[in-house]
């Protein structure tokens, strides 16, 4: 893939990571995840030019945003609101009480805008990675729908200071070609645990046996015997009878 200039982007972008409380899922459902996009939404008519947001993810014990701020006071005070409000939803709707995130948020700064272009596609890419889809396009609660189609929360100002251009043919061969081929940075994330953790998670809900998420942890992941028994709780033995 083409190098990008690194023009270096002196602490104006950032990759920001909220998670639940001791890894729990808090957004269960689709609901859940429109939810939190929809208080995102009306957090941003506040904020106006103060907070872009670039790209983001809803998965289903974390998120994921990508935004562009003048002054971290500014991201601060937008993620707090935001997840303040998600959680008196939450615990309402769940006939709970007390904290739903754990800690307010994580970030760290983009470095330079061959970063920031790859941790767009990081983002997009995060539900494949936990194998809840084959491909980035078909999840619907990531921001690679608003590149492809109609905008709502992406900042059409960022796209086209980003690429040059957001809209038409043009942007979406460039979409294709950052998505097909980026390089490989390190980014803030949850434990990676918790994409086998989701997988086994979302296997279980649709009806599938022990046996059916040991052979594919190990054949298609390539897992070790004693992994796949911590993760699906069960003894080492188990795992080499399911396995011979």
């Amino acid at each position: 893939m083409p190098r990008y200039a690194r023009r270096k982007l002196n602490g104006e972008y950032y990759h920001i990571v909220v998670q639940g409380l001791k890894k729990e899922f808090i957004f269960n459902s689709k609901e859940d995840k429109q939810k939190y996009l929809e208080i995102i939404k009306n957090k941003l008519l506040k904020y106006k030019e103060k907070i872009r947001i670039i790209a983001y993810c809803i998965m289903g014990n974390h998120a994921h945003l990508l935004i562009r701020t003048s002054e971290t006071q500014y991201m601060s005070d937008f993620m707090q609101r935001i997840n303040t409000i998600y959680a008196k939803y939450y615990n309402s709707k769940n006939d709970r009480v007390g904290y739903v995130f754990k800690n307010r948020f994580y970030s760290e700064p983009i470095k330079n805008e061959s970063h920031l272009k790859n941790c767009i596609v990081y983002i997009h890419k995060n539900p494949v990675k936990a194998t809840m889809v084959a491909n980035y396009k078909e999840y619907n609660y990531s921001s690679i729908n608003e590149y492809l189609n109609e905008r709502n929360i992406i900042s059409e100002k960022e796209l086209e200071n980003i690429f040059g251009v957001s809209k038409g043919k043009a942007f979406k061969d460039i979409i294709g070609l950052l998505h097909d081929k980026y390089e490989e940075y390190e980014f803030l994330d949850v434990d990676k645990n918790e994409n086998f953790k989701q997988f086994i998670e979302l296997s279980k809900i649709i009806g599938r046996t022990n046996e059916q998420i040991t052979i594919e942890l190990s054949e298609k992941y390539k897992l070790s015997q004693r992994k796949i028994a911590e993760l699906l709780n069960i003894k080492r033995n188990q795992v080499i009878k399911i396995l011979k």
